[in-house]
């Protein structure tokens, strides 16, 4: 198990410094590609909706059918009988 560790470390070493000598040799386009993401990614953050959030906290949780208010036990999700 160990081995297959270490050599599955050595291949992820092997790709990243591959991919490393590429990104020290092509320096324009990898600084022109970044300063395109962060761009892009301010320009999404401004022009998604924000309503997939909730304005405010209901303070319920809800999770496959369950509804529990926030503070209660979790004996009264329990059914008896």
């Amino acid at each position: 198990m160990s081995k297959a560790v270490e050599r599955f470390f050595d291949w992820l070493v092997a790709v990243y410094d591959r991919g490393l000598v590429v990104a020290l040799r092509y320096r324009g386009i990898t600084l022109t590609i970044m300063i395109l993401t962060v761009c892009l990614t301010i320009a999404l953050f401004v022009w998604i909706p924000k309503g997939f959030f909730p304005q405010k906290d209901t303070g319920l949780i809800r999770r496959a059918g369950t509804r529990k208010s926030i503070g209660g036990s979790a004996k009264g999700l329990i059914r008896k009988g």
